[in-house]
């Protein structure tokens, strides 16, 4: 009866040593440093708002300076049209032969240095004019912009330099709130962790929904927006570990097991401490996030749903930051259910190199969201460079996974999936769908239901507008560049903005050349490099050649396929590093304009340039064979396909922008950057970068 006593009491006494709070003058100076400690957490609140509220102005402020020099730029362009026209009709009375309509490329006004450069004998791909940046403040200012950019390729935990430069800030303000007028207790030190960990959770919570206003307000991409919600997280459980710790000095095990505040504080404390933990890449036999995405994703998800009550009810404190953060789930959760959510019929391929393709059609589906009975049906709708989740029943129905899609809207009838299997739901997946193909006598294709949600994601402010170029991302700027970069699978991300740009200045059928810098010719002393093939093509970017010519012929043609590399309005680039050529089969329109399937349909040449519109598009497509040339240096091809610096000839004021996006493999992501990061280190501030990559 003693012994049980004794543990009654030691159970109902909290403290292991003497309680602070028995002596007064002791008691007072606690309170007065944990009552000190909860007004500076609302300080180090309004510090995060105040600097989130000025990254927001910066963004709106670049946004609205980009669309008055748009404005001013529409409106020169406007007047010096009006003034041609007038020009023109005032000349046309006294003219006596018939001309053909001056274009850009057949201009009869144009000055003696400008037929100079572009005379019949300028060789085709000669190198363009470099003009060097006015203002020195702004090549220093595009050089730090580059050194921000820099990203060690040789750890794969480190971001780039300014990401990691915002993170450094983010955690000196933590640091600073912790140990601002120094507390002399260790138990006023585990009051302010807490304080900490409750005030990020709100912020943890909003920059991982789908359906977050950060990214409008903000206009970062969902990489940048999932970088800081993982750091978030991170402190979150540093800041419980450390609280835990503090309080264990203080108080015994036997009393914060047996009272609901502290077991609620437990709980939360072990969710948060489970996601953490199967989140990091650099815990070696624990990275769930990539090898085992169902059991990472199922603890996320179990874990979110049972750390917010707990924190509401752990502690008066951490209440409005509960609320906030719970408030931010329902409403990512309702409107994903109302608005996301669809049941698709869709086929099934199985394509070379373990990878299945889901192609949904956009009509003839079951309608979306919660309401399928009561809402009319309407058609699948997405943008390039989006992706969605999907759901297969009988391959996991309680999981759902990303997947970028992998076709264009405009361009496609369907919404294409290209999955490649590694662990788990993949290689489920591929295994199901090869044995049906095996059962129903080698037919790799069938249809299946798949349930997704989506389509997710932002368009960064310097990506330029596929339906109209000369808008608000392009500031006016009459002259763009587009490099399109990708490794395997990332060609889901790249392959639809080609598409997307493509169709934007080829919506009918035109005029092209391919030079081929594979196919040798037929005439020994002939230059394998200088072969023209003139082809017709369509708004998908399919091809056909019928006719051959070399390129030293080319002065009986039209002019503009002379100078059409100096004078294009649109360069696009599209690189596409494959191991295999039978891979090309995933792009139903780039296989039909490679002739073929299987690594013996697919013939050369797999580097073209292309011309558009009278010459003023410029499309150069590269297929990279990695297990036939070995593997490319991406940033010189980054670099050559970027090409030197140059300014629109109509205003010498304004460069020529370009703008790079990637989306594959880690390594080639890294390498992109700082081909871009060395471009702007060298004053090439009209070089845009943007990558697309999921770090769930």
């Amino acid at each position: 009866m003693t012994q049980l006593a004794t543990r009654s009491v030691d159970r109902d006494r909290p403290f292991y040593r003497n309680n602070p709070f028995d002596n007064k003058e002791t008691q007072e100076k606690v309170v007065r440093e944990v009552f000190r400690g909860r007004e500076l957490l609302w300080w180090y609140v309004a510090v995060l708002s105040v600097i989130f509220v000025g990254v927001c102005l910066h963004y709106w402020a670049q946004r609205f300076v980009a669309w008055l020099v748009w404005r001013r730029a529409k409106r020169a362009e406007e007047n010096s049209l009006l003034q041609q026209r007038n020009n023109d009709s005032t000349a046309a009375p006294s003219s006596s032969t018939s001309s053909p309509p001056s274009t850009p490329y057949h201009n009869n006004n144009v000055d003696n240095e400008t037929r100079s450069i572009y005379s019949e004998d300028t060789p085709l791909f000669e190198g363009r004019h470099v003009y060097p940046v006015k203002s020195r403040w702004y090549r220093w200012y595009c050089r730090l912009q580059g050194m921000l950019m820099k990203q060690s390729e040789q750890h794969n935990t480190f971001e780039d330099a300014g990401t990691m430069l915002v993170l450094v800030v983010y955690h000196i303000l933590a640091i600073a709130y912790l140990f601002w007028d120094m507390p002399r207790f260790f138990v006023s030190y585990a009051f302010r962790l807490g304080s900490l960990c409750v005030a990020n959770v709100p912020l943890m919570y909003i920059l991982g929904a789908k359906h977050s206003p950060i990214s409008f307000l903000t206009g970062w991409s969902y990489e940048q927006l999932n970088v800081f919600h993982r750091h978030v997280g991170r402190l979150c459980v540093l800041a419980f570990i450390l609280h835990t710790i503090f309080f264990l000095f203080y108080f015994r095990v036997p009393y914060l097991f047996t009272h609901a505040w502290s077991i609620m504080g437990i709980i939360a404390g072990v969710c948060f401490f489970a996601i953490g933990i199967t989140s990091q890449r650099w815990i070696k036999g624990l990275v769930l996030r990539d090898t085992m995405y169902e059991v990472f994703y199922l603890i996320h998800f179990v874990g979110m749903i049972l750390a917010l009550p707990a924190i509401y009810f752990h502690y008066p404190t951490a209440r409005p930051f509960a609320v906030l953060a719970m408030l931010s789930v329902i409403y990512d959760r309702v409107y994903r259910v109302i608005y996301d959510y669809r049941a698709v019929y869709c086929k099934v391929e199985v394509h070379p190199g373990d990878t299945v393709i889901l192609r949904l059609p956009k009509k003839n589906h079951v309608g979306e969201g919660s309401w399928w009975l009561l809402r009319r049906q309407k058609p699948l709708s997405w943008k390039a460079g989006e992706h969605v989740f999907i759901t297969l029943p009988g391959c996991g129905i309680w999981e759902s996974h990303p997947f970028t899609v992998a076709s264009s809207a405009n361009a496609s009838d369907t919404l294409d999936i290209i999955i490649r299997a590694k662990e788990g739901f993949t290689r489920r997946l591929y295994n199901q769908e090869v044995a049906a193909a095996a059962a129903a006598g080698g037919v790799g294709n069938r249809y299946r239901w798949v349930i997704i949600h989506g389509p997710y994601g932002a368009h960064p402010p310097s990506m330029p507008d596929y339906k109209h170029l000369d808008t608000l991302t392009t500031a006016g700027h009459t002259k763009q560049k587009i490099v399109l970069v990708s490794g395997g699978a990332g060609v889901a991300f790249t392959w639809p903005l080609y598409q997307e740009y493509l169709l934007g200045h080829t919506s009918s059928r035109e005029e092209l050349a391919i030079v081929d810098h594979n196919t040798k010719s037929d005439d020994d002393n002939e230059d394998p490099a200088t072969t023209v093939t003139t082809a017709i093509i369509d708004g998908t970017g399919c091809s056909g050649s019928n006719s051959s010519l070399p390129l030293a012929d080319l002065s009986a043609g039209p002019l503009y396929l002379r100078n059409a590399i100096h004078s294009c309005r649109l360069e696009i680039h599209f690189l596409w590093v494959i191991p295999y050529r039978s891979f090309i089969s995933w792009l139903p329109d780039l296989a039909q304009a490679y002739g073929g399937d299987g690594d013996a349909g697919f013939k050369e040449p797999l580097d073209t340039y292309e011309y558009y519109d009278n010459g003023s598009v410029l499309v150069h497509r590269h297929i990279w064979i990695t297990r036939e040339v070995g593997r490319p240096d991406i940033k010189q091809l980054v670099k050559d396909m970027v090409g030197p610096e140059e300014v629109d000839e109509a205003d010498p004021d304004r460069k020529c922008q370009s703008w790079v996006a990637t989306c594959g493999p880690d390594y080639m992501v890294r390498k992109v950057r700082n081909a871009v990061a060395e471009l702007r280190l060298e004053g090439r501030g009209e070089v845009e970068y943007y990558a697309e990559k999921f770090g769930w």
